[in-house]
């Protein structure tokens, strides 16, 4: 008997998350960080109320252009591994440790900061 593909793909689709486009003047807008820097370390940890999993990236500030009058900025993505537990998000941006990048942060409703416009903010 011959099966379809049709709805293994459509099931893939469907996760599928769509993010709007944002254009550098939203970005610069809706952003109430923004620096250059360079990622130092990583690391994941439950939120408080211990219902999602973040991944949190300490950034050395090489260049501040907004917000960020310290020598170092933390980056929060949600996601990650704890203890054997893990979750994952469609559409958050990577970070690498070693890595030079550009972050353009806003605050959310938890109090971390977070890349504006998921990947776009990165």
């Amino acid at each position: 008997m011959k099966r379809s593909l049709l709805p293994l793909l459509l099931c893939i689709v469907a996760q599928a998350t769509t993010v709007p486009s944002v254009g550098l003047e939203d970005l610069v807008d809706q952003s109430e960080t923004i620096v250059h820097g360079r990622v130092i370390r990583s690391w994941a940890a439950w939120d408080s109320a211990h219902k999602y999993i973040w991944t949190h990236h300490l950034i050395k500030v090489i260049d501040a252009v907004r917000g960020a009058g310290a020598a170092y900025v933390v980056a929060s993505e949600p996601g990650g591994q704890v203890g054997g537990v893990g979750m994952m998000f469609a559409g958050v941006p990577v970070y690498q440790v070693g890595e030079e990048t550009i972050v353009f942060l806003y605050r959310t409703p938890v109090g971390f900061l977070r890349a504006t416009g998921y990947g776009q903010g990165k």
